[in-house]
């Protein structure tokens, strides 16, 4: 059975973490790569599966699955609808108050 490679951009969704840092932790030998050549984002860099759970088990990222691809001439899915807001409450005009400021009058001393 052959071995599952991601590109960058798949492992950054996965991991939550931008592509300078893959590339950073590629270069610090903190995760394994291959180069595959060039491609369309300009990485050639590839994650194999085996690598990616090795250094997720050693680093402690929390591992989110892989992000699903579109089948040919299928729109691809949207992100889920955020939770409805809840119910707007009615503001209410207060009614004004009087305030005595006379107690805080300084008197004339006898």
């Amino acid at each position: 059975m052959s071995e599952k490679f991601y590109k960058l951009t798949e492992v950054g969704k996965m991991l939550s973490v931008s592509k300078s840092s893959l590339l950073r932790w590629i270069k610090d030998g903190k995760l394994k790569a291959v180069k595959f050549g060039a491609d369309t984002e300009g990485t050639p860099w590839r994650v194999s599966e085996t690598s990616l759970n090795a250094f997720v088990a050693k680093h402690g990222y929390a591992l989110a699955p892989p992000p699903a691809k579109a089948k040919e001439g299928e729109p691809a899915s949207l992100p889920p609808a955020p939770p409805a807001l809840p119910p707007r409450i009615p503001i209410t005009r207060m009614e004004p108050t009087t305030f005595d400021v006379s107690r805080f009058s300084k008197k004339a001393k006898p």
